[in-house]
């Protein structure tokens, strides 16, 4: 038994037909089929469908003339209405169109993009949106040489809000290199660098041995994290106290 289409037109007593054109499609499926308008609800007319199905863009004419556009989607059996909308005839609510463009924006488990995880898109997705990943230094300094400095090297968004760096990549790595702010040579005072193992908490964590700072100097550091394959940097100033 074929589909019955409805298709609420709101003119009545008219002779009509109906052309059928697939979703995205110039080239009709099937054209002048006829429409007969219901008994008692003026305005409504229907057509028998045995043949197509799917989403289709319908074109009522009279005599040729184009005088009412809809949507449906098509079916060989039981009742289809058609919609003034695409949008509605597929039934998508708001939500469902916003979790589907955010789907394709960060992957899903067959369509990975470019990370290798759902969560490698996310972390990309987030440094698309916030523009940057900012490295951020904490150390404790003492200018006796053979002190151990600790060392907090961290990442922060555009509006320095810290990130977790296991989050951004697990196996991201990290940079240090200090040296003192008006020395003329611009020598370099220390280097260390992170691995993934240094990771605590979302940021590296890790302890300097005999930096050789000087009391009464100032240092700069400069810091890098690479995650993903990209490179941040950032400079921090280092006062150390007599």
């Amino acid at each position: 038994m074929p589909g019955t289409i409805h298709i609420p037109v709101g003119l009545t007593g008219k002779t009509l037909t109906v052309d059928a054109f697939p979703d995205g499609s110039d080239t009709a499926a099937s054209t002048g089929t006829s429409l007969t308008e219901a008994t008692n609800r003026d305005g409504l007319y229907t057509y028998s469908e045995s043949t197509l199905t799917g989403l289709h863009h319908l074109i009522v004419r009279e005599s040729s003339v184009p005088v009412y556009d809809c949507w449906a989607v098509l079916a060989t059996s039981g009742t289809v209405t058609s919609e003034e909308s695409r949008a509605a005839a597929l039934h998508l609510p708001a939500i469902e169109t916003d979790t589907q463009d955010l789907q394709n924006s960060i992957g899903t488990p067959t369509d990975l993009g470019s990370g290798e995880t759902v969560a490698d898109n996310l972390a990309d997705l987030y440094e698309a949106e916030t523009g940057q990943v900012v490295p951020w230094l904490v150390a404790h300094l003492d200018s006796t040489s053979g002190d151990n400095v600790f060392l907090r090297l961290s990442a922060h968004d555009g509006n320095l809000r810290e990130l977790n760096i296991t989050t951004l990549d697990a196996t991201a790595t990290g940079t240090l290199s200090v040296r003192e702010y008006d020395a003329a040579s611009g020598a370099t005072t220390f280097t260390e660098t992170f691995a993934a193992t240094d990771l605590v908490n979302g940021a590296f964590e890790k302890t300097h041995a005999s930096p050789g700072l000087t009391a009464n100097k100032l240092y700069i550091a400069t810091i890098t994290i690479t995650e993903n394959g990209n490179t941040h940097t950032n400079r921090i100033l280092l006062p150390v106290g007599p």
